[in-house]
């Protein structure tokens, strides 16, 4: 058992694979442990041995990664898997870091981690100015032990659990009791246009692409463009898109634009074939669903709802209702003749819930899809994050 009152602890969990992500690790523990930093006690973990009580144990984290194929470790993405509901209330608003090693697509490893740290709650550490002798991935662990000691001051470790030797991670539960919580509010911005110029910067003389307004099949005629808000810039936003690739993001001009903001949020776990929608930190509902098929999964990442549909002729494949999201299939170029946009639907196959057969959508039953529609006062832009 660890001491509560003792020095932060910062977790380090890599998959190191090859000598230049051995590299990386190496620089990363010597930023943790710089000289100027005090008070820091650093813990390393191959992602294959970390277990949730390492993470219940500790006040911060810095993951390593090499990027396959667009995305994660397998190595890594197995310890989230272990790590994930075990640890979701119990380290919410902790601080994280990230190093990614590849030679293309290191961007897709970053959305996949970003994605399920975000259902976690942990919160990105800021960076350090980086000075002539240190490299960036030194600089990462610097920055988040630094962070450590910060958080050591103001909250003095009163969120971290005291486990007993034969303490079981999958029963612990406890609530911070001093760490403020994470802003769970977000920005939606919606437009009566049918079409939205979307521009790479504020600064841009020309649109990087145009977003139209989908048609009938795909979204309520009612419903208008709805866009999360990331950013705001003098006359300009920049807003998560309902576009491929997913995870796209861009600015758009301010004007003629409605702004609301909402506190519900939607988490769904693959791997738990579990969805959660929370009011803040309220749960609110906590389903079984059914998920996308070996050869069609459910993509991962953070999305937002695009609109809410019912009415349409029953029984119908979607249930009763359907609710549409920024997000697309990544194997599939297109499905019944339009683009392979992912939904959360009811079905009346309740038979299926709990498996792998969807085209990557998100099923459940429909007694469960009434209950999130009845729950949901706004329809748009309420975020979604799918973790593994």
């Amino acid at each position: 058992m660890r001491d509560p009152g003792g020095v932060p602890r910062l977790l380090l969990v890599h998959h190191t694979p090859s000598p230049a992500v051995q590299s990386l690790l190496e620089r990363a523990r010597d930023g943790a442990g710089h000289p100027d930093i005090e008070g820091v006690e650093l813990v390393v973990r191959p992602a294959l041995a970390a277990t949730a009580i390492d993470v219940l144990e500790a006040d911060g984290y810095l993951l390593g990664t090499p990027a396959n194929f667009g995305y994660m470790s397998g190595a890594l993405k197995h310890f989230f898997d272990l790590v994930y509901y075990p640890c979701l209330d119990a380290t919410v608003g902790r601080p994280y870091g990230l190093y990614v090693h590849g030679n293309d697509d290191t961007a897709g490893a970053v959305r996949a981690v970003a994605a399920i740290t975000a259902g976690l709650g942990w919160k990105l550490a800021q960076p350090v100015p980086r000075g002539p002798h240190r490299s960036r991935r030194a600089l990462a662990g610097a920055a988040l032990a630094a962070a450590l000691v910060l958080a050591a001051v103001s909250c003095g470790h009163a969120d971290r659990p005291e486990l007993g030797e034969d303490a079981a991670p999958t029963t612990t539960t406890v609530a911070p009791t001093t760490t403020t919580a994470p802003d769970r509010t977000t920005t939606v911005v919606t437009t009566p246009a049918t079409s939205v110029e979307v521009f790479a910067a504020p600064d841009e003389p020309a649109p990087a692409l145009t977003v139209e307004k989908p048609g009938p099949g795909l979204q309520a005629p009612a419903d208008p463009l709805a866009f999360v808000v990331e950013d705001e810039q003098d006359g300009w936003m920049q807003v998560q898109l309902p576009v491929r690739p997913n995870g796209s993001t861009g600015w758009i001009r301010a004007d003629g634009l409605q702004e609301a903001t909402t506190d519900l949020r939607i988490e769904v776990s693959l791997s738990w074939y579990r969805l959660k929608l929370f009011r803040g930190d309220e749960l609110l509902l906590d389903a079984p669903v059914a998920i996308g098929a070996d050869d069609s999964p459910t993509p991962t990442g953070t999305f937002f709802t695009t609109t809410l549909m019912q009415g349409y002729a029953q029984p119908s494949a979607y249930g009763i209702a359907a609710i549409g999201l920024s997000g697309f299939s990544e194997v599939l170029e297109s499905f019944s003749g339009g683009p392979p946009q992912i939904a959360i639907h009811g079905t009346y196959d309740e038979a299926a819930i709990g498996s792998r057969g969807s085209n990557g959508c998100i099923r459940l039953s429909n007694a469960d899809i009434q209950s999130l529609v009845d729950q949901l006062p706004q329809h748009l832009g309420v975020p979604v994050t799918i973790a593994p």
